[in-house]
């Protein structure tokens, strides 16, 4: 009888439902780059990002021949690309395009992390946000006209841009000229709801187009919880990705 119970106690057992925990998703990264380049940008970045979360890289809808899109048109496309709430990761002008998403989007900025991104707060215009030494370096890279800004030779594109030690690719990445409108236009969201995004910093220590003490600045403005540094020019993505890609991953806040 004894034997009996012990057999119907460890079927009971057996019966018993398996309660199993899943492991909760992990919030996307979206990737944005910014002026004169696209998404391929980011690749040598990616292949040091951990596996065990989705990526995304968005290729900035701004530079159509025809019309050439305003900073509300650029938000509203990149908005209807982004699946869900995720963590944006956002080199130089794509900052900008990120700040007027809060206003479009604003579920689904989860955080936001700057490398070397340009900060223009609600009413600003991006384009006052420069010193004049960072206008100067920046038209050294690009020929301006009345609508589009079209980098130069390459080499003296890249000089600039990444550093003199920079071995530039006659390949890759490819460079775009750009609107020239659409850094005069004014950033428009709710401070309120601004104010609850978790912001961080990635210094480019180095830069020439987007100064350290540029950068400084908007550190100091923009209730930036933490930073990060890389000792590079402005494109830490081609010239020091695995350094960058550590810093992403330090400051992603879950």
């Amino acid at each position: 009888m004894k034997s009996t119970f012990i057999l119907l106690g460890l079927l009971a057992a057996c019966a018993a439902p398996v309660t199993t925990t899943e492991t909760p998703k992990k919030t996307d990264i979206v990737f944005m780059h910014g002026s004169h380049f696209d998404a391929g940008l980011w690749d040598r970045v990616l292949e040091h990002m951990p596996l065990d979360r989705r990526t995304i890289m968005l290729n900035i809808p701004h530079r159509t021949l025809a019309p050439i899109l305003n900073l509300s048109q650029a938000a509203e496309r990149a908005c209807k690309e982004t699946p869900g709430p995720s963590v944006f990761v956002v080199h130089s002008f794509a900052g900008v395009i990120a700040h007027q998403m809060v206003g479009v989007c604003p579920e689904k900025i989860k955080q936001i992390i700057y490398v070397a991104g340009v900060i223009a707060l609600s009413g600003e215009r991006a384009v006052t946000t420069f010193s004049q030494t960072d206008q100067e370096n920046y038209a050294q890279t690009v020929d301006f006209s009345e609508e589009w800004m079209t980098p130069k030779e390459r080499g003296q594109f890249f000089a600039i841009m990444a550093g003199a030690k920079y071995e530039v690719d006659l390949v890759a990445p490819p460079i775009f000229r750009e609107s020239s409108k659409m850094a005069e236009d004014k950033v428009s969201y709710e401070l309120k709801r601004w104010e609850k995004i978790p912001k961080n910093y990635i210094y480019t220590v180095e830069d020439a187009v987007i100064s350290p003490a540029t950068q400084e600045a908007y550190v100091a403005k923009a209730q930036i919880q933490k930073t990060r540094a890389v000792q590079s020019g402005h494109l830490p993505m081609l010239t020091h990705p695995e350094y960058l890609a550590d810093a992403i991953i330090e400051l992603i806040s879950e």
